[in-house]
């Protein structure tokens, strides 16, 4: 005779085991964000471990990423769970899936940057609803640069294919934006700048001349009172100006004139600066197309060093620009950017044409959201740096666009005495003071810069 279910013995011992495991995760165990807060601790664990967290700023250290906490919070759901697992009872179907959300029909139009586009071509672009924007003549690429927009509606990658259809040997990219690499530190986590070797010569630099290229500038700023710039714009028209507090910063490291945190790097030399910078809402960005028309402009007043104190995606055309830049004998210097250890590299420090520069602090440790990668090139101080704020007062800052004038300034006196851009680079990396693995290393690269030649 076959017995019935409710003859069957209640299962006792597995009931208390569920309940006795459920408590336990009821206890009071870390939730899981607590794994991702900063910690308050003063000692530092080692910055090369590839487990180290990239979020926070300047003194700020995220824990390990231990992964979801095992626990809900919820006993009751946590006793549902354990009995399931214990009695074989199955969970509860997850809800349906939500219908696709239908494509807005107000959606933007592309916005692209095209070089080499033929006259015909542009004609024939225009009849499929294409817009030219503004075009400029530039002499590092092939023909004008122009920037389109796409029919109404039309996807990026979708007005990018029709269009290389129509132009088929034209260079055609994303309107991609990039950004100034810099973040702010707070007073209360950042360490001072170590003092760099580097001589304290008025003069240092004197008949050189060195490109920038960053938001607008206050000349009138007393740090930069009596040095040699020219500042000038390639922002499109209809675009608000840029904001001065970068542009300034990075300015007065390398040419600044005051005692103190004013003093700059190369105080003699010529800054040319051009900004194609303007401000969003989400703050201060150039696109592709008013970008190269600033590596243009410099390559066109005749600079050694360029500085790109800036990141953000790659770019068919910026590379073309860049890559030519290069083989007339510039030395364009790019920070690496600030995404984290595990982002993926930034753009133009990627480029084979750049010259990528790290970040480390006053003890010569890494930059907690500085960019990895094979194509870090040289590493300078960068973290909790104390530079020259727009009104004039000292702040203190932290990224990779901070350590990049270091590098320029460098190179910009080692150029002027070896005469060969190759050269000076070589020089450089002999004298850099190895600061991981010996030789040059994805973190640091040839290590901490060190003016190869004085002033």
């Amino acid at each position: 005779m076959q017995r019935s279910r409710e003859a069957l013995p209640p299962p006792r011992a597995p009931l208390v085991l569920a309940i006795a495991f459920v408590v336990a995760l009821g206890g009071p165990a870390a939730r899981a964000d607590d794994d991702d807060s900063p910690s308050s601790d003063s000692s530092s664990s080692s910055s090369n471990s590839p487990n180290a967290s990239s979020s926070g700023g300047e003194g700020g250290r995220g824990g390990i990423d231990l992964g979801p906490n095992p626990g809900s919070g919820n006993v009751l759901a946590d006793l549902r769970s354990v009995a399931g697992l214990i009695f074989g009872q199955r969970p509860a179907p997850p809800p349906p899936p939500l219908p696709p959300t239908p494509a807005p029909s107000n959606q933007a139009s592309a916005d692209l940057v095209v070089a080499g586009l033929t006259d015909a071509q542009r004609r024939a672009a225009e009849v499929q609803g294409f817009t030219v924007v503004a075009e400029r003549a530039n002499g590092l690429v092939r023909g004008r640069v122009m920037r389109l927009r796409g029919p109404a509606g039309m996807t990026t990658a979708t007005a990018t294919a029709q269009l290389r259809a129509i132009a088929p040997g034209a260079r055609i990219a994303p309107n991609t934006l990039y950004r100034p690499s810099a973040l702010p530190c707070a007073a209360s986590g950042c360490t001072h700048l170590a003092q760099v070797n580097w001589p304290e010569a008025p003069r240092c630099g004197d008949g050189l001349r060195i490109g920038l290229v960053d938001t607008r500038i206050n000349s009138a700023n007393p740090a930069l009172a009596g040095a040699a710039l020219r500042a000038e714009t390639t922002r499109s028209r209809g675009y608000r100006a840029s904001s001065t507090a970068h542009g300034t910063a990075v300015a007065a490291l390398l040419v600044g004139k005051g005692p103190g945190v004013a003093r700059g790097l190369v105080p003699g030399a010529t800054l040319i600066a051009a900004d194609p910078f303007h401000l969003r809402s989400d703050g201060d960005a150039a696109d592709a197309f008013d970008l190269v028309a600033a590596i243009d402009l410099l390559a066109a007043r005749d600079v050694a060093v360029i500085n790109l104190s800036l990141a953000g995606p790659a770019n068919a055309v910026l590379d073309d620009a860049g890559a030519a830049a290069a083989a007339r004998g510039i030395l364009l210097v790019a920070a690496a950017g600030n995404g984290g250890p595990r982002a993926p590299v930034a753009y133009p420090a990627a480029y084979p044409w750049a010259i990528a520069v790290t970040a480390v602090d006053a003890r010569g440790e890494i930059y907690t959201r500085a960019v990895r990668g094979g194509h870090i090139a040289f590493a300078a101080p960068g973290v909790g740096l104390p530079v020259v704020g727009a009104n004039g007062a000292a702040a203190l800052r932290s990224g990779t666009s901070f350590a990049t004038p270091f590098v320029s300034a460098a190179l910009l006196l080692g150029e002027a005495e070896d005469g060969d851009p190759a050269a000076a680079v070589r020089r450089l990396a002999g004298a850099a003071r190895d600061l991981g693995p010996p030789g040059r290393d994805p973190v640091f690269g040839w290590g901490l810069v060190q003016p190869a030649k004085g002033c």
